[in-house]
């Protein structure tokens, strides 16, 4: 944890670690003392309090009741928001936070955080507030059997000033302060960056670390440590149970169903009428990890201890045994085994990726299947895990378009109706260019620096749009149909980029208000789009599938719905060449 100047906590991040705090702490938290403040100056405080067992459960891995109890932070504290004792570390920890991005921790905050450690040294009581003096009898056994004093600022600003810092090394160097013994003469400093890691951490998954049983067993040591051999396929539906998402972390796609998955269907049958075939049907499993300990062998069984366990190839077998074994009156599949290889890797290597990829080129997987492998996306989806907002970036049967929850396929429309280039409508509409491909240019233009809430409201407002577009398509006729049908992407794409200010808002816009914020100006876009192309020729279906034909189309709409007719740069647009599509 360091104390050097770090960008503040971004308006993203600050909204995310506020609705932790009201969500996880503040029901938890002593009550403020009574005091004449306004019902939204307590519930403002209140969040700021959190903060502080926010930093206690996040560096002392304590319960957020635990942590929350530790908070003495009031409207007048002394200076100090919380005060833990850790009986294993005998370490009684001292508090101050600041929960203002847009200021830094002044020398004002120290001096008071430092006369309140003076004056608890003293054992002087009798200016600090009613929540203090509540744990008085304890704060004092905890003075006596304190053999550390460890000091703490959590801070979501972009730096602890450097008179802050003075302030409080001169305590940390008074020799003659009473508890200079036991004062840790090192201060931790929690700030940004960890406040932003802890946020992503909470809403990642667990590492799977459990004991697999391979009959038959083999042992390769070079060039990788692999196992393989047999495992029960009940073994492998109790993790799934057990873990769920987890154990399929480096997947490139969740379960996919076995209503639209005839492969899936086909393995619940085996289990069901013949289990012992099970093990020469299928194709086997295959599985990550970051370290295998190899245990006891019995009855020809041998017990590995594996950490970080991700299956990588078989997902769609493992789970559809266990929707087979969710029934009401499920089969023995005690028979049923399938074989197991299981790969030791480095969780940050780029070997594990080249095993999920080629490991999947047998079956028929598109290739946006691999952005689940781009961390990216696992970034945003923690991100607004925070929110309450699931983002499906994985191919999943339960993954379904929500007020919260976002599909990938919904993402890539949204964000390339707002790019700037043409392209990207044509690209949409005929197919050509796959802006699922991770190594592609396409993509990473559409993902780079995009935070959470861009792309939330992104899919929110093209959401939206797409519903307007599907209601002119349903009420009229003729090439007016077709135009909306087929021209729905260079529609969306003219029309979305006047949205640019409210998508770039610092947190997610309600989905229910947006009707009425664009259903006006999209009627008048609308329009537009149509009158433009009744002056041109060709079927809307080739015509939006062409470069060529769709680049001076979207010129024309976006001259007219934005009123650029005098700009200056239109000239030069009127003779400009478009790209060819292939580009």
């Amino acid at each position: 944890m360091g104390d050097s100047v770090v960008t503040p906590l971004s308006p993203q991040y600050q909204e995310i670690l506020k609705r932790e705090l009201a969500a996880q702490y503040v029901k938890h938290l002593p009550s403020l003392v009574p005091n004449k403040k306004s019902a939204a100056d307590n519930a403002d405080k209140q969040v700021n309090r959190a903060l502080s067992a926010f930093l206690l459960q996040s560096a002392l891995n304590v319960s957020v009741s635990t942590a929350a109890r530790a908070v003495v932070d009031d409207f007048v504290d002394n200076g100090i928001d919380a005060l833990y004792y850790e009986s294993k570390t005998e370490t009684i920890h001292l508090v101050q936070a600041k929960l203002k991005a847009s200021e830094e921790f002044h020398q004002d905050e120290a001096q008071a955080f430092c006369a309140g450690i003076r004056l608890i040294a003293q054992q002087e009581y009798s200016s600090f507030n009613q929540n203090f003096l509540n744990r008085q009898a304890a704060i004092e056994a905890a003075m006596a059997n304190a053999e550390h004093i460890q000091l703490w600022i959590v801070y979501t600003g972009g730096r602890v000033s450097n008179a802050a810092k003075n302030t409080i090394q001169h305590l940390l160097d008074d020799d003659s302060f009473v508890e200079s013994g036991r004062l840790v003469k090192t201060v931790n400093y929690f700030g940004p960056d960890e406040i932003a890691a802890e946020l992503l951490k909470r809403n990642s998954y667990e590492p799977v670390n459990t004991d697999l049983f391979l009959a038959n067993d083999v042992h390769i040591k070079v060039p990788r440590i692999t196992w393989y051999g047999m495992v029960d396929v009940s073994d492998l539906v109790a993790l799934h149970k057990d873990k769920g998402k987890a154990l399929y972390e480096r997947n490139i796609r969740y379960y996919l169903g076995s209503e639209k998955s005839d492969v899936n269907r086909d393995i619940q049958r085996t289990l069901e009428t013949d289990p012992g075939a099970f093990f020469y049907l299928n194709n086997g499993v295959t599985a990550l990890c970051s370290d295998i300990r190899a245990k006891d062998k019995k009855a020809n069984r041998r017990r590995l201890k594996v950490i970080g366990l991700s299956i990588v190839n078989g997902a769609q077998t493992v789970a559809s045994a266990a929707e087979v074994m969710a029934q009401d009156e499920p089969p023995n599949i005690q028979l049923a085994k399938v074989m197991l290889t299981l790969i030791q890797v480095n969780a940050d290597g780029t070997f594990g990726p080249r095993v999920t990829r080629a490991r999947n080129s047998q079956n028929p997987v598109s290739v946006g299947n691999f952005a689940s492998q781009d961390p990216v996306q696992e970034r945003l989806r923690q991100e607004l895990k925070g929110l309450g907002i699931e983002y499906h970036y994985r191919p999943e049967a339960l993954a379904v378009a929500a007020p919260n929850s976002l599909l990938l396929s919904e993402a890539v429309i949204a964000l390339a109706w707002l790019q700037a280039d043409p392209r990207y409508a044509v690209w949409l509409k005929s197919g050509k260019v796959d802006l699922y491909d991770t190594n592609a240019e396409g993509y990473k233009a559409l993902f780079r620096n995009l935070t959470w809430p861009q792309l939330a409201n992104a899919v929110y407002y093209s959401r939206a749009v797409l519903k307007l577009i599907k209601s002119a398509d349903q009420s009229s006729s003729g090439i007016e149909r077709l135009v909306y049908r087929h021209g729905a992407h260079a529609i969306g794409w003219s029309y979305l980029k006047r949205l640019r200010n409210r998508i770039d808002a610092s947190s997610p816009i309600e989905p229910r208000t947006i009707p009425a914020v664009i259903s006006a100006s999209f009627d008048t876009h609308r329009q537009i789009a149509f009158d433009q192309y009744n002056s041109l020729f060709g079927g809307p279906l080739a015509f939006f599938k062409n470069q060529t034909d769709t680049t001076p189309y979207l010129v024309k709409v976006m001259i007219q719905s934005y009123d650029l007719q005098d700009h200056p740069a239109i000239p030069a647009l009127r003779v400009a060449k478009p790209r060819s599509s292939s580009q």
